[in-house]
C-alpha cells in the first residue's frame, strides 16, 4: 500500500480552513518527514488513516464522535492510496444533530471508491456502503491486514513501535501471518493433516482386521 493523499476537515485539531479543509499530498516524493510541536496535529494524520481503513483511532473503536473538532457540527476525512497498481479512496463523515427531544445524535457515512483510469473517474466499490462491510472488505479483500497487524507492521503508532516485539506468541504469529501471507503454508498444513487422518484410519482398519483374524501360525504361513 502506497499512501497518496489525506484530507481533513474539522477532524480533531484541524478546522475547515475556510471551507477548503487540509490536504496532505504524498504523491510527488517517495520519502516524507512530518514535523511540528506537540499538539500540532501530526498524530491526527495517522488517526485519519487508521479510522478510514478500520474505523479505529487512538481512542479505540468507539466514541468516534470525539474526532469532530470542538465547536463543529460535522467532520470529514479521506485517505487515498495505491494498492496492486490501482488507486483507492475512502471517505468518512460524521454529522452531529439535535433530536426534537434535545438529545444529540450522530450520523455516520463512509464510502470506498476506486479510480477508473480509462474514464478518469472515481467508481464506488459495490457492497461497501456500511462501515462493517467497508472494514471487512479492507481487511479480507483489499489489504489482507487487520488493524492490529497494520499498526504492528505498516503504520507504527507513537509509543507502540515495539508492539510486535511485546506481543505474546499467539498474537505475534497472527501479526506475522498477516504480514508474510502464510496461506500457502496453511494449505500445506491442512493437506498434511488430511493425509495423517487418512493414514490413521487405514491403520485402525488394519489393526481391527488383525484383531479379528488373529496372528497366523507358522503352519498357516
Amino acid at each position: 500500500m502506497i499512501p497518496l493523499e489525506v484530507t481533513l476537515t474539522n477532524f480533531l485539531g484541524y478546522d475547515d480552513n475556510d471551507g477548503n479543509g487540509y490536504r496532505y499530498d504524498f504523491k510527488d516524493h517517495r520519502l516524507w518527514s512530518i514535523s511540528g510541536d506537540n499538539g500540532a496535529g501530526k498524530s491526527a494524520i495517522f488517526d485519519a488513516i487508521t479510522y478510514t481503513l478500520f474505523g479505529r483511532h487512538r481512542g479505540g473503536a468507539t466514541r468516534d464522535e470525539e474526532l469532530i473538532r470542538k465547536g463543529a457540527n460535522q467532520m470529514l476525512c479521506t485517505f487515498t492510496f495505491e494498492h496492486n497498481g490501482r488507486q483507492y479512496r475512502i471517505t468518512r463523515t460524521i454529522k452531529k444533530r439535535t433530536k426534537r427531544s434535545g438529545e444529540v445524535a450522530y450520523d455516520r457515512a463512509c464510502q470506498l471508491d476506486w479510480y477508473d483510469t480509462k474514464s478518469d473517474a472515481w467508481r464506488e466499490v459495490s457492497g461497501t456502503s456500511t462501515a462493517s462491510a467497508l472494514e471487512d472488505h479492507v481487511r479480507t479483500v483489499l489489504l489482507g491486514l487487520d488493524y492490529d497487524t497494520f499498526i504492528s507492521s505498516v503504520l507504527l503508532l507513537q509509543g507502540e513501535s515495539d508492539k510486535l516485539i511485546r506481543a505474546g506468541p499467539r498474537d505475534r504469529f497472527t501479526y506475522l501471518a498477516g504480514i508474510l501471507d502464510l496461506r500457502q503454508y496453511k494449505r500445506l498444513e491442512d493437506r498434511a493433516a488430511s493425509k495423517a487422518r487418512t493414514l490413521r484410519d487405514q491403520h485402525q482398519l488394519l489393526a481391527n482386521t488383525l484383531q479379528e483374524v488373529g496372528i497366523p501360525t507358522q503352519d498357516e504361513v
